[in-house]
């Protein structure tokens, strides 16, 4: 009686870490909105070397996960001061929602005309169209759809730069993220081989 007493309490004890975990995620999220609205300062912005700095945390957080980033030369942009959220946020759902050690994942950036698209790509698992619709419509007050916390931050890190994301799930799976971002006029980077890593 007493050991199943105890397997009772272990199996309460994880639950309940795994719900404070999960308050502590959206919290932290949700102040993560809080500081976008009360910062919406436009900078300009090497999105070439935020995707590298952003892949380079995902393979030390996820070693086990393939990830590749290429980036164009010239990849400045006119995106909210916190725009590496954006990138950081788009990396960790993949993670989050899937297996890493079974999931390949591709980061792009490329100049298109006035623009600068950030693209992230999966083959991991869909998101549900509830929340896809939500952002599509923008109707939806972020806080009113929990489960979403984090597309949200990616919707809004986007919006406030005066950006277009279209997100999207793939055939048969995976999901494509892509971002675009007004092209800064005067980019002030010094020109480097166009990067291609892989894990």
């Amino acid at each position: 009686m007493a050991a199943t007493d105890d397997e009772t309490v272990e199996r309460d004890l994880e639950r309940l870490s795994e719900h404070v975990d999960r308050v502590y995620g959206l919290s932290e999220k949700a102040q993560t909105l809080a500081n976008l609205w009360n910062d919406t300062g436009v900078v300009d912005t090497d999105l070439g070397a935020v995707a590298r700095e952003e892949v380079s945390w995902f393979r030390e957080t996820y070693p086990e996960a393939t990830v590749t980033v290429s980036t164009d030369d010239d990849a400045w942009a006119k995106a909210h001061r916190d725009a590496a959220a954006a990138v950081h946020e788009t990396l960790e759902n993949v993670a989050v929602h899937n297996d890493p050690a079974t999931v390949s994942v591709a980061v792009r950036v490329e100049r298109v005309g006035d623009w600068v698209a950030v693209e992230v790509v999966d083959d991991g698992s869909s998101v549900p169209e509830e929340e896809l619709a939500a952002i599509r419509a923008t109707r939806e007050l972020p806080l009113q759809h929990v489960t979403g916390l984090g597309l949200w931050v990616i919707y809004w890190i986007v919006e406030l730069s005066d950006g277009e994301l279209e997100m999207d799930n793939r055939e048969p799976s995976g999901v494509s993220v892509r971002m675009r971002f007004p092209a800064a006029p005067d980019a002030r980077s010094d020109p480097t081989p166009a990067d291609a890593e892989s894990a």
